[in-house]
């Protein structure tokens, strides 16, 4: 496993915390963050490792029978990565991670790991600079 520098992640958290504001995801639910969203970022870190960062990318695109649409950590993590590595290594015609990662070589998304893992952990403590939504799902209030 690589090492990811400090300086990278917390150049990138400011980034995550942003595109999270700005509404670019669909994350926040009145400037809350519901709990799901937070097992989702630490799923995807070890889905990458365990499986590969295509079979990820392509499970969290696919929200059907999860609380919240778990595809906004995938374009978080997509948009994450463009503003790290730029249009040219992630081209503003990809609207899906697994896209950028099919467009590689085979050994592509090998080497590209470590970036992948940066943005993940930027993500997960970007989340956690909002507060928690006190309820469950967006869909389910609890009683």
């Amino acid at each position: 496993m690589h090492e990811i520098p400090k300086r990278r992640i917390d150049r990138l958290v400011p980034e995550a915390i942003k595109i999270i504001k700005e509404g670019k995801v669909k994350i926040l639910d009145n400037g809350k963050v519901p709990s799901a969203f937070h097992g989702y970022v630490s799923s995807f870190g070890a889905d990458i490792i365990n499986a590969s960062p295509l079979a990820a990318a392509i499970y969290f695109e696919d929200s059907s029978g999860s609380e919240e649409d778990r595809s906004q950590v995938s374009k978080a993590l997509l948009l994450l990565l463009r503003d790290d590595l730029g249009e040219e290594a992630v081209p503003l015609t990809l609207k899906k991670l697994s896209e950028w990662f099919m467009e590689m070589k085979p050994d592509g998304t090998k080497k590209r790991l470590p970036d992948v893992t940066a943005a993940a952990i930027a993500l997960k403590l970007a989340l956690r600079t909002f507060p928690k939504s006190k309820k469950e799902t967006r869909n389910h209030e609890t009683e």
